[in-house]
């Protein structure tokens, strides 16, 4: 005997759950096995040091649009033993990348008009990447810059 409708829509019912449970569970078995979350830091790599030196010296200005990591490196001897520090180029709001303004006091967006703070008077970047205006609303991505031997590497 044939099973009934009610029978072979809940079998199908409980399949679908089953699936779902399973892809759910992969994804968060994946998501934690990883390594995301907070714990997680990845390094993306500068160069050498002279290397990176000699790129913030040549902008005579003490800093380095690197377009290969979508950062912006800035002299800052604040931070101790590397004397950087980096930010994110990318606008908090959607994401365009940001661009010097006259003076370098802000980084502009281009596409809705942000800005964010770039050098303060004294010509460091103490307060680099806070929202000054709007539509964005968070304030720029900030990297440590580490040293490990003769390179340095962003921190994210």
């Amino acid at each position: 005997m044939p099973p009934s409708r009610r029978a072979l829509l809940l079998l199908l019912g409980r399949g679908v759950a089953v699936g779902l449970a399973t892809l759910a569970g992969g994804v968060t078995w994946g998501f934690f096995a990883e390594g995301h979350g907070p714990a997680r830091h990845a390094r993306r790599s500068l160069g050498t040091r002279a290397e990176v030196l000699a790129r913030v010296q040549a902008s005579r200005q003490g800093f380095w649009l690197d377009p290969r990591n979508q950062v912006l490196v800035v002299r800052d001897p604040a931070v101790p033993v590397v004397g950087l520090t980096a930010v994110s180029l990318a606008c908090t709001h959607l994401g365009c990348t940001l661009r010097p303004g006259p003076g370098n006091r802000r980084l502009l967006c281009p596409c809705h008009g942000s800005a964010f703070t770039f050098l303060g008077d004294d010509g460091r970047g103490t307060d680099l990447g806070r929202v000054l205006l709007g539509p964005a609303t968070r304030d720029l991505a900030r990297y440590a810059v580490v040293a490990v031997g003769e390179r340095l590497f962003l921190e994210t």
